[in-house]
């Protein structure tokens, strides 16, 4: 892998970076957040231009609301604040492993290596920055806000909602409440669906960027998101295409098991979640079939999540219009 290539990697993460800054700074600069809530009555599209200003202590999603059971939201709060050390232990051991597993196979340049020890650093340093604001958030208020979401849930009408109470209060996970998403059979909706997701996906990456305290977790998460997923597609095309066809290198076997035994592992999830509608050996096909999923992940959605960001202007508002920003 040249040096250049590498560079080049390294300094599209410095442009993402700061174009996350620009839009920090320059992006409608008067506006401010508040939440408020479309009320709805005789039924759907009646009513629809009413709003209601939301100030109650615990907010809850629709989707967590049918999902939750009943000691999912004192549990849910009572661990909101996580085991830190854990989770730094636990990304210490990551950074371990990428280590050892770059230097023994050789196969990345020293500019990435040096990117990808740049994000472990960060996300490290995010993680306390995230615990120093569970203790000192609220700031003596008289309220708290706390959002209880679904865990794996990506419901875009409600993502305003988790920015207010980022800002004013906190937000947790239950891990008992999950949504699931019926997938279309047909390729054309299948294409559609995705394209809707990634544009919204990155709109409300836009969101967090302007609105969320640029010292705060939320907003790092977003800003290394995106450099992650622009990484992920340099290494990928390097060493499953630039490598072999350009180089004459060979593609090395760790570039295809390591992605499969991730998708493997978050396959594996759906194991220990029963859905009635899914007979048992539609249970434990899913994870059979995950080097499919990580196959057309890698090579059908991610293109597509690139498109999506660069379509994002087209994307339908639909109940969006009523979105929770005011220019006050």
């Amino acid at each position: 892998m040249p040096w250049s290539f590498g560079l080049f990697v390294l300094l599209v993460c410095l442009v993402i970076l700061l174009a996350c800054f620009a839009v920090k700074l320059l992006f409608k600069r008067g506006t401010r957040l508040r939440v408020v809530r479309a009320v709805r009555s005789g039924g759907w599209g009646k009513g629809r231009g009413g709003v209601v200003t939301v100030r109650a202590p615990v907010t809850t999603t629709d989707e967590a609301q049918r999902s939750a059971d009943a000691t999912g939201l004192p549990r849910a709060l009572m661990q909101a604040g996580g085991p830190l050390p854990v989770v730094v232990a636990l990304g210490v051991v990551g950074w371990l492993c990428w280590r050892v597993l770059v230097s023994r196979h050789h196969v990345l340049d020293a500019w990435i290596v040096w990117t990808f020890d740049v994000l472990f650093v960060i996300v490290a340093v995010q993680l306390v920055l995230a615990d120093f604001e569970g203790r000192v958030i609220g700031r003596g208020e008289a309220y708290r806000g706390a959002v209880l979401v679904p865990l794996y849930n990506e419901d875009p009408d409600v993502v305003v909602r988790m920015l207010s109470a980022l800002l004013h209060g906190r937000t947790v996970q239950q891990p008992s409440a999950f949504a699931f998403a019926w997938m279309p059979d047909r390729w054309s909706h299948h294409y559609r669906q995705q394209e809707r997701w990634f544009r919204g996906s990155f709109i409300r990456g836009l969101w967090r960027i302007r609105f969320l305290p640029a010292l705060s977790w939320g907003w790092w998460r977003q800003a290394t998101g995106w450099m992650q997923i622009w990484l992920v597609i340099s290494v990928f095309v390097y060493l499953l295409l630039w490598r072999p066809l350009v180089l004459g290198g060979g593609v090395p076997p760790t570039a295809v098991l390591v992605p499969l035994a991730i998708g493997l592992a978050q396959g594996s999830r759906y194991i220990t979640v029963w859905r009635s509608d899914t007979t048992g050996p539609q249970r434990y096909a899913s994870p059979i079939l995950s080097p499919v999923a990580t196959l057309w992940s890698a090579l059908i959605l991610r293109p597509l999540r690139v498109w999506g960001m660069v379509t994002s202007t087209k994307m339908g508002w639909n109940t969006r219009q009523q979105v929770e920003v005011t220019s006050q």
